[in-house]
């Protein structure tokens, strides 16, 4: 079985913010996951 996992936008510092990819989270019975995409320029 493979995990899926996902990007984050992780801050570092006050100008710094590393993109990491992470594990999927895997919400409770009465949480809902949204995905956020950006427009396609």
């Amino acid at each position: 079985m493979t995990s899926k996992t996902m990007h984050a936008s992780v801050p570092r510092g006050a100008r710094d913010i590393a993109l990491e990819e992470r594990p999927l989270p895997e919400p409770d019975p009465h949480e809902v996951l949204v995905k956020v995409t950006r427009p396609q320029e």
